[in-house]
């Protein structure tokens, strides 16, 4: 389970979580690579995988398990470069 900071962000074990309904251009980047890291605690990319909001996204593995495949593809690390 998740907690909220003053900052209004969904913390939980040190990650920011995202949230699919939260998701914009400022955070795009930071979503994708949680959502691409195997370590990220499952129940983070199943909520997003459930809820998602991204057209595009590519899975590895299905609801219990996703790792998203094509971060790269949805937001270059050096886009805003």
């Amino acid at each position: 389970m998740y907690t909220i900071n003053k900052g209004k962000k969904a913390i939980e074990d040190g990650v920011e979580v995202p949230i699919s309904a939260n998701v914009t251009i400022n955070n795009l980047r930071h979503t994708v690579e949680v959502l691409s890291n195997a370590e990220t605690p499952v129940d983070i990319r199943d909520s997003f995988y459930a809820t998602n909001s991204i057209p595009g996204l590519i899975w590895i593995g299905h609801s219990g398990n996703p790792v998203l495949a094509n971060s790269d593809d949805i937001m270059p690390q050096d886009f805003d470069e």
